[in-house]
Protein backbone atom coordinates (compact mmCIF):
# COMPACT_ATOMS: atom_id res chain seq x y z
CA UNK A 1 0.00 0.00 0.00
CA UNK A 2 1.94 3.55 -0.87
CA UNK A 3 2.29 5.80 2.16
CA UNK A 4 1.97 2.95 4.69
CA UNK A 5 4.86 3.04 7.47
CA UNK A 6 5.10 -0.46 8.18
CA UNK A 7 8.35 -2.14 7.13
CA UNK A 8 8.78 -5.15 5.00
CA UNK A 9 6.41 -7.19 3.49
CA UNK A 10 2.59 -7.64 4.95
CA UNK A 11 -0.93 -7.19 4.79
CA UNK A 12 -3.52 -5.13 6.71
CA UNK A 13 -6.40 -7.32 8.44
CA UNK A 14 -9.14 -4.95 8.58
CA UNK A 15 -12.14 -6.50 10.21
CA UNK A 16 -15.69 -6.06 8.65
CA UNK A 17 -18.68 -7.55 7.45
CA UNK A 18 -18.44 -9.88 4.63
CA UNK A 19 -20.78 -11.70 1.78
CA UNK A 20 -18.70 -14.72 2.49
CA UNK A 21 -18.97 -15.10 6.13
CA UNK A 22 -15.56 -14.75 7.62
CA UNK A 23 -14.57 -12.76 10.08
CA UNK A 24 -11.03 -11.14 11.52
CA UNK A 25 -10.49 -12.52 14.96
CA UNK A 26 -9.38 -9.38 16.06
CA UNK A 27 -11.67 -5.81 15.86
CA UNK A 28 -8.49 -3.93 15.77
CA UNK A 29 -6.70 -3.12 11.98
CA UNK A 30 -3.70 -4.74 12.21
CA UNK A 31 -0.54 -5.77 9.98
CA UNK A 32 0.47 -9.25 9.70
CA UNK A 33 3.79 -9.79 8.79
CA UNK A 34 4.76 -12.07 5.18
CA UNK A 35 7.51 -14.13 4.58
CA UNK A 36 9.07 -14.93 0.99
CA UNK A 37 7.06 -18.00 0.40
CA UNK A 38 3.91 -16.73 1.01
CA UNK A 39 4.97 -13.00 -1.09
CA UNK A 40 5.78 -15.79 -3.58
CA UNK A 41 2.59 -17.42 -3.67
CA UNK A 42 0.66 -14.33 -3.39
CA UNK A 43 2.47 -13.05 -6.58
CA UNK A 44 1.61 -16.16 -8.43
CA UNK A 45 -1.89 -15.89 -7.52
CA UNK A 46 -1.98 -12.10 -8.90
CA UNK A 47 -0.92 -13.55 -12.36
CA UNK A 48 -3.06 -16.12 -12.23
CA UNK A 49 -6.17 -13.93 -11.15
CA UNK A 50 -5.55 -11.22 -13.42
CA UNK A 51 -6.46 -13.67 -15.98
CA UNK A 52 -9.87 -13.77 -14.32
CA UNK A 53 -11.98 -10.63 -15.32
CA UNK A 54 -14.90 -11.44 -12.81
CA UNK A 55 -11.81 -10.78 -10.10
CA UNK A 56 -9.88 -8.03 -10.73
CA UNK A 57 -12.88 -5.92 -9.26
CA UNK A 58 -12.90 -7.15 -6.00
CA UNK A 59 -10.55 -5.75 -2.47
CA UNK A 60 -11.01 -9.54 -0.83
CA UNK A 61 -7.61 -11.82 -0.93
CA UNK A 62 -8.67 -14.23 -2.16
CA UNK A 63 -11.72 -14.86 -4.58
CA UNK A 64 -13.06 -17.75 -6.43
CA UNK A 65 -10.85 -18.25 -9.79
CA UNK A 66 -12.20 -22.22 -10.84
CA UNK A 67 -15.39 -22.32 -9.06
CA UNK A 68 -18.65 -20.46 -9.33
CA UNK A 69 -19.57 -17.83 -8.77
CA UNK A 70 -16.05 -16.77 -9.71
CA UNK A 71 -14.53 -13.66 -8.42
CA UNK A 72 -16.62 -13.93 -4.97
CA UNK A 73 -15.24 -13.89 -1.96
CA UNK A 74 -13.32 -17.63 -0.95
CA UNK A 75 -15.47 -18.96 2.58
CA UNK A 76 -13.67 -20.05 5.09
CA UNK A 77 -15.72 -23.55 4.38
CA UNK A 78 -14.54 -23.32 1.07
CA UNK A 79 -10.77 -23.08 2.78
CA UNK A 80 -11.96 -25.95 4.82
CA UNK A 81 -12.44 -28.24 2.05
CA UNK A 82 -9.46 -27.43 0.36
CA UNK A 83 -7.19 -27.84 3.32
CA UNK A 84 -8.86 -31.35 3.88
CA UNK A 85 -8.37 -32.72 0.16
CA UNK A 86 -5.04 -31.47 0.10
CA UNK A 87 -4.51 -33.17 3.50
CA UNK A 88 -5.96 -36.42 2.45
CA UNK A 89 -4.33 -36.20 -0.96
CA UNK A 90 -0.44 -36.11 1.05
CA UNK A 91 -1.72 -38.67 2.77
CA UNK A 92 -1.77 -37.04 6.70
CA UNK A 93 -2.94 -38.83 9.46
CA UNK A 94 -4.65 -35.98 10.87
CA UNK A 95 -6.48 -32.82 8.44
CA UNK A 96 -4.68 -29.49 8.48
CA UNK A 97 -7.23 -26.84 8.94
CA UNK A 98 -7.05 -23.49 8.95
CA UNK A 99 -6.61 -22.79 12.46
CA UNK A 100 -3.48 -24.88 12.54
CA UNK A 101 -2.06 -22.72 10.21
CA UNK A 102 -2.81 -19.71 11.69
CA UNK A 103 -1.05 -21.41 14.73
CA UNK A 104 1.96 -22.70 12.92
CA UNK A 105 2.26 -19.68 11.44
CA UNK A 106 2.83 -17.97 14.53
CA UNK A 107 4.73 -20.40 15.75
CA UNK A 108 7.31 -19.47 12.99
CA UNK A 109 6.98 -16.10 13.87
CA UNK A 110 8.00 -16.49 17.00
CA UNK A 111 10.63 -19.00 16.53
CA UNK A 112 12.52 -16.45 13.61
CA UNK A 113 11.96 -14.06 15.97
CA UNK A 114 10.00 -11.97 13.41
CA UNK A 115 8.42 -9.70 15.54
CA UNK A 116 9.60 -10.95 18.82
CA UNK A 117 6.71 -10.09 21.11
CA UNK A 118 4.39 -8.95 18.97
CA UNK A 119 3.81 -11.57 16.38
CA UNK A 120 0.76 -13.12 18.05
CA UNK A 121 -1.22 -9.83 18.72
CA UNK A 122 -0.86 -9.19 14.49
CA UNK A 123 -2.54 -12.58 14.58
CA UNK A 124 -5.32 -11.59 17.23
CA UNK A 125 -3.93 -13.76 19.38
CA UNK A 126 -3.16 -12.68 23.25
CA UNK A 127 -0.99 -15.70 24.39
CA UNK A 128 1.62 -18.04 22.91
CA UNK A 129 -0.67 -21.23 21.09
CA UNK A 130 -1.32 -24.04 23.37
CA UNK A 131 1.45 -26.88 23.66
CA UNK A 132 -0.74 -29.30 21.16
CA UNK A 133 0.66 -27.23 18.12
CA UNK A 134 3.78 -28.39 18.89
CA UNK A 135 4.09 -30.59 15.84
CA UNK A 136 2.96 -27.71 13.35
CA UNK A 137 6.26 -26.48 13.15
CA UNK A 138 7.66 -25.73 9.46
CA UNK A 139 11.42 -25.95 8.10
CA UNK A 140 11.93 -24.80 4.81
CA UNK A 141 16.15 -25.31 5.76
CA UNK A 142 17.92 -26.98 3.82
Amino acid sequence: MLGCGTEGAHLHVIRRENVNGAWAKSRHVRAVPLDFLVVQAADQYQVERHQCPAARDSDFLLVNLFRPPLGTPVTPEAVGELLGALSARAGLARAVTPHRCRHAFGSNLEMGRIASGASFGSLGERALPAPQYADLHWSWAA
